[in-house]
């Protein structure tokens, strides 16, 4: 049975972007969202940034609880940070938590509601285990980056835990937070936003280091809240040896030097990150003469685009021509 609104709950916004090329996608979405057991007020916004299927047409059979608003928005295209950053911007302050999901995935029903019982304890984020894209086993245990002895756990929240660590470093060299899994406290993390520049990589790792470097109390569930579904998927749908590979690997360059610049370079962490930036100057490399084989003229537009982008991108392809 659904509950009943109840108006002196914490308010929530959840905020949906959305671009997708088939239809049916975000109606799973946001009936997950629907069947949510959280009864306090829910603001949901939809984000169509320039889809192809409107989300207009994909929303109007919904029906949702009477504790629940939709609102839809469409704007030119301006990838997925973009979508999240007009929603933010449409809240003004208007809500106590914001959720981020996907068009693409689903919630479990008591995600919102858990979420709440967490963060009122004095955190300020949230985030969750999750099912990614045609995995049966989860996120936490496929990536063993998880040691739940090292955590205290959270009163009146079975399965809960509060972060203990360094968090940037966490994000930087073993990332545990998916994004349709985030919870956050509005208030004091009204001014992080995400890159926009950044369309294919980076863009929400940097708003969680922007989130912790504002201050913000992690906490978490070992649950599984989240199941990431099929759709348009900008970094699992896209092929090594593409264009496409290949401004991927130009927005993870640029995520990942903007996070250097801001490191003590004498710190072990610097050299670690220089390292991956080598490797990933390496893959740009051997990427580019494998989309050259396949489509010259668009790989060589990419890469003029690309050399503006981020410095030593020349210097890698001789280097990896000559070792083929």
């Amino acid at each position: 049975m659904t509950a009943l609104p109840n108006q002196d709950a914490p308010r929530i916004a959840v905020i949906i972007p959305f671009f997708q090329r088939e239809p049916g996608v975000l109606v799973r979405a946001l009936r997950s969202v629907a069947a949510q057991d959280y009864a306090g007020p829910c603001r949901v916004i939809v984000v169509d940034d320039a889809s192809p299927v409107a989300a207009d047409a994909e929303a109007q059979d919904i029906e949702l609880p009477a504790s629940m608003t939709l609102q839809l928005i469409r704007q030119p295209n301006r990838g997925p940070g973009g979508a999240r950053n007009r929603g933010l911007d449409e809240l003004a302050g208007a809500a106590d938590y914001v959720a981020f999901l996907d068009s693409d995935d689903e919630w479990v029903p008591d995600h919102l509601s858990r979420a709440v019982k967490a963060l009122e304890q004095g955190h300020d984020f949230y985030f969750t285990d999750i099912y990614q894209l045609d995995q049966q086993v989860s996120a936490f245990k496929r990536g063993g980056k998880v040691d739940l002895a090292k955590y205290r756990p959270l009163p009146a929240i079975e399965d809960g835990y509060e972060y203990a660590g360094d968090m940037v470093e966490q994000i930087v060299f073993g990332n545990l937070i998916g994004t349709s899994s985030v919870v956050f406290r509005l208030k004091p993390l009204a001014a992080v936003r995400f890159r926009t520049e950044l369309r294919r990589a980076g863009e929400d790792y940097l708003f969680w280091i922007g989130c912790a470097r504002a201050g913000a109390r992690f906490c978490f569930s070992s649950r599984v809240e989240v199941r990431y579904g099929r759709g348009v998927n900008i970094f699992a749908g896209t092929q090594w040896g593409t264009p496409e590979h290949l401004q991927r690997t130009v927005d993870e360059l640029a995520y990942r030097r903007i996070v250097l610049a801001e490191m003590k370079t004498s710190s072990p962490s610097h050299q670690k990150l220089q390292g991956r930036i080598d490797a990933l100057l390496s893959d740009y490399g051997a990427s580019f003469w494998s989309a050259m084989l396949r489509q010259p003229a668009s790989t060589l537009s990419a890469l003029l685009a690309h050399r503006r982008q981020q410095p030593g991108l020349l210097a890698a392809l001789p280097r990896r021509f000559f070792r083929r």
